[in-house]
């Protein structure tokens, strides 16, 4: 019930915007799960890539969820940090 209610004040809010711009066309679809009814500007920001630096892939996964283009990596220990690096340098 509590969590209904802070999702109702969240897309209350969002809906109370002139304009809503968002970043990928998945952050503009998880506005709709929440109850968010109006339009949505796409605006990219470039970013393509997420770093997740600690235990676990927790937040690489909401990442994915958010929008699948996104590519996340996890760093927590020394071989995936060098499994990072080794990412990056062949992307860039």
């Amino acid at each position: 019930l509590l969590q209904e209610s802070a999702l109702y004040v969240l897309a209350s809010n969002i809906s109370a915007c002139d304009e809503v711009w968002v970043v990928s066309h998945g952050a503009g679809e998880n506005l709709r799960s929440i109850g968010y009814q109006g339009d949505y500007h796409v605006m990219e920001n470039g970013v393509d890539t997420f770093i997740e630096v600690g235990p676990g892939k927790v937040l690489t996964g909401f990442v994915k969820k958010i929008d699948r283009s996104y590519t996340g990596q996890n760093v927590e220990d020394l071989a995936s940090l060098e499994k990072t690096l080794a990412y990056l340098k062949e992307v860039r």
